[in-house]
């Protein structure tokens, strides 16, 4: 019994001047763009460190610029329109980020985490044990 009936003979080479045709012409363009334009190495290539920084409002590129020299960084490209489409970016995300996370809620854990890193920083602790962190959970009166 045969449910499909399966062509046996594919005619792959029937379809050669065409392919060839193809590849010829992707491979022409590839030469043509790369000797007009050249390539493009990105920091994978030339080496360095590509820093995206946020800001929610608009920044002095003049402060920003001197304060990367001080750092001892050189700022290759700190647009005004980049970081003014960044800070555009993040004002409409941050909103709909909230949303998102107003929608999620929260679940015995969080609320146990929140407790605990609250302990931590009106202790100002910069070391604890595990059993110090759990006896602190019963004293607060976590699980």
């Amino acid at each position: 019994m045969e449910f499909f009936k399966i062509k046996r003979n594919i005619p792959f080479m029937s379809y050669g001047r065409y392919t060839t045709t193809i590849s010829l012409v992707t491979f022409i363009l590839a030469v043509f763009f790369i000797a007009t334009k050249g390539l493009n190495f990105g920091v994978d290539f030339t080496g360095g460190t590509v820093m995206e920084v946020h800001y929610s409002q608009p920044a002095n590129l003049g402060k920003v610029r001197g304060q990367l020299a001080e750092m001892g960084l050189q700022a290759e490209e700190v647009s005004w329109s980049a970081m003014d489409r960044a800070v555009r970016l993040a004002r409409l995300l941050i909103q709909h980020a909230q949303a998102a996370f107003g929608q999620l809620g929260t679940d015995a854990a969080d609320v146990d985490a929140g407790a605990i890193v609250k302990w931590i920083r009106v202790g100002e602790l910069t070391e604890f044990t595990r059993r110090e962190a759990q006896k602190a959970q019963s004293r607060i009166g976590l699980r």
